[in-house]
């Protein structure tokens, strides 16, 4: 049987405690230790928090949960560079420190539609919930209106790194917007995405 793919999961952090935050981060290492696919690294990119984030960096750390790198760095997407450039995996996924994956099986279902179509990034749909747990909402991918609208969510799309290597990884000068571009730049440039049917 060929060895599946190593994934990295790709976690920006900074003071979660002071922004009362801990509890969702401890949700998102569960979704990702719980995966159905076990060839996953989590790799979590703290900058240089001040608050005891670190604390609980180093104790799901020695659980073998995950590994992190904590220095200070110029923002959310230079951060992200650094997870993407210290990224041992094939593909990465990008998952915000107060996200999590809605089923145990998303990675195991992202993988395979990756490698049955050959593409270059695999993408679905995104549930937003208030703090509260309260829903929001169902945002649907909407490829043929990126000139419009944000195509499909960033934490939604798992990536070959080496597109992203490819692609000069994000640039630090747009801001928040970063992941859109990022993104009409990935369908501009003709990379092959493809939509699993499914909320990420």
């Amino acid at each position: 049987m060929t060895k599946r793919p190593l994934v990295t999961i790709i976690t920006v952090v900074y003071n979660i405690i002071e922004s009362g935050r801990k509890d969702f981060l401890i949700q998102n290492f569960e979704s990702v230790h719980n995966q159905t696919y076990k060839n996953v690294e989590h790799l979590v990119i703290d900058g240089a928090s001040t608050d005891g984030t670190l604390d609980i960096l180093k104790e799901y750390a020695d659980r073998g949960w995950i590994r992190y790198i904590s220095e200070k760095d110029n923002g959310i997407f230079d951060a992200m560079n650094k997870g993407h450039k210290n990224a041992k995996g094939k593909y990465a996924l990008v998952l915000n420190s107060d996200d999590w994956y809605a089923s145990s099986d998303v990675i195991e279902q992202m993988v395979n539609k990756a490698i049955e179509t050959n593409a270059d990034y695999v993408y679905g749909s995104q549930r937003t919930l208030k703090r509260n747990g309260e829903k929001i909402g169902i945002w649907k991918p909407c490829p043929h209106m990126f000139w419009a609208i944000m195509p499909f969510n960033h934490p939604t799309i798992m990536i070959k790194n080496s597109v992203v290597k490819k692609q000069g990884y994000y640039h630090t000068e747009f801001g928040t917007v970063e992941d859109y571009r990022f993104v009409i730049q990935l369908i501009l440039d003709d990379y092959k995405g493809v939509l699993l049917n499914k909320i990420i």
